[in-house]
């Protein structure tokens, strides 16, 4: 259900709602399901998407076997993204501080496990506690969000340097409990491994796993496949290379329990790659975008494999994260009614071959409130709505992408515009007003002339 509501709480207890659609819709098929998100790695890091600086032979296979989405969309950072795929809704309704998500609302996990399924997370999880401008939040803890089982990085408040930690020599929360492993430990190798042992102890299904990859987010390390690796850009490359060993892993335990036509893997990523590096994408050198509101801040890799989803396919559709939790209810035949407002569409159509919702432009609210109280400029907030070839912001910046995709030069609307600029300048304005403006917001006027 797409909605443009206004501004409300969506409590859990909708989820009696969802339940009762979901015996009603026991006639589909509940098919498992396992998400799984890079940590800031753009299409330009992916061989499939016409990367030239990694191979990543399991990933491009899962889209060669399955269908890559060549148009899918994040936030430009981590938290908003989390927030929106996790809740299905644009920021402007929930996102309140960077690394929480208040504890009330509603996640596709506690959806599912309303439908019978058993769910876990495993990786990063960002969303508590969170240091915003009146102290420390407790946010939402994983056995609050939906998840039977939890098994993610957690700061161990009794170490001075939890950043270094982050792979190796790793403090990580299972199931409620905070465990310190050893040195020679990599934490990739831990969550992975979790997320295989859970599917094979759930293989008759239905289960759910949001396999939330650390890689290949800094700091750069050397991987247990690279331990020589020294620079930051080799050790990147080995990271990148270990992330798309641990996605073929999944797929190939999901090939030995015989579950292929029953489970759908999807693999996308939080945002753009870090800024500090410099990838070749289709020929060209392309700056990580993370943090950014251009195209390459936003624009990740989205691939469907399995169950339902139609092979060797490249779907040039547009699509975000607001998508995903529509498409999890279908996976799950959970018919959705007006229990929880959803901002996208389910994709499972596209999947099939069928054309599904065709969404006209992608609509971004983006104001991470990052960094320490007072600092936070540095991630000034935006609302834009963009496609193809156009994009606007709406404070009034108007920017044709086709030739100036860094949004180098605004065009001006003062002095007329040619009727096809004119045209998506009205299109892209009419969908901004089709999202109301947040308390406080700075951008408000996207008017221009008529």
């Amino acid at each position: 259900m797409q909605s443009d509501a206004p501004l409300g709480k969506c409590l859990p207890s909708g989820l009696l709602l969802l339940a009762a659609c979901q015996a009603a819709a026991q006639e589909r098929p509940a098919y498992n399901i396992v998400l799984i998100m890079a940590d800031d790695a753009g299409v330009e890091t992916i061989g499939t998407y016409g990367g030239n600086s990694h191979a990543t032979p399991e990933i491009n296979r899962l889209a060669a076997e399955g269908m890559r989405f060549d148009y899918a969309h994040s936030q430009p950072i981590c938290t908003p993204s989390r927030v929106k795929i996790m809740t299905g809704q644009h920021n402007y309704r929930n996102y309140e501080e960077f690394a929480y998500l208040r504890p009330e609302v509603t996640t596709f996990a506690h959806a599912l496990q309303s439908a019978g399924y058993r769910t876990l997370v495993a990786g990063k999880w960002q969303l508590a506690p969170a240091t915003g401008e009146q102290g420390i939040y407790r946010g939402l803890h994983p056995e609050d969000a939906g998840f039977d089982e939890h098994f993610v990085r957690w700061p161990n408040p009794e170490r001075s340097n939890t950043f270094n930690s982050t792979y190796w020599w790793p403090s990580i929360r299972d199931n409620s409990q905070l465990v310190d492993f050893g040195e020679g430990v990599f934490s990739s190798d831990l969550y992975n491994h979790r997320v295989l042992d859970f599917m094979e102890a759930h293989r008759t299904g239905p289960f759910f796993v949001y396999y939330t990859m650390l890689l290949p987010h800094v700091p750069f390390v050397p991987t247990p496949d690279a331990p020589g690796a020294t620079i930051a850009e080799d050790r990147f490359a080995a990271m990148i290379a270990y992330m798309d060993k641990l996605v073929g892993r999944v797929r190939a335990k999901v090939v030995e329990l015989g579950i292929a036509e029953q489970t759908v893997i999807l693999f996308t990523a939080d945002n753009g790659t870090d800024s500090s590096l410099v990838n070749e994408y289709r020929g060209a050198p392309m700056q990580g975008g993370k943090g950014l509101t251009l195209v390459r801040g936003t624009h990740v890799p989205f691939i469907a494999w399995g169950g339902p989803t139609l092979g060797g396919r490249a779907n040039a559709d547009l699509i975000d994260f607001t998508d995903v939790f529509p498409t999890l209810l279908e996976l799950a035949a959970v018919d959705n009614t007006d229990s929880l407002v959803l901002d996208g569409h389910s994709l499972v159509p596209k999947f099939r071959g069928e054309a599904g919702f065709q969404r006209e432009a992608i609509f971004i609210h983006y104001d991470p409130k990052w960094g320490p109280p007072g600092q936070r400029h540095r991630y000034a907030g935006s609302r834009y709505v963009f496609d193809r070839n156009w994009k606007l912001y709406s404070a009034g910046r108007f920017y044709d992408l086709y030739w100036d995709p860094e949004e180098t030069h605004a065009i001006s609307t003062s002095r007329g515009l040619r009727p096809t600029a004119r045209r998506a300048f009205d299109r892209l304005r009419a969908v901004i007003h089709q999202h109301p403006n947040s308390p406080n917001w700075g951008e408000q006027s996207v008017d221009g002339p008529d």
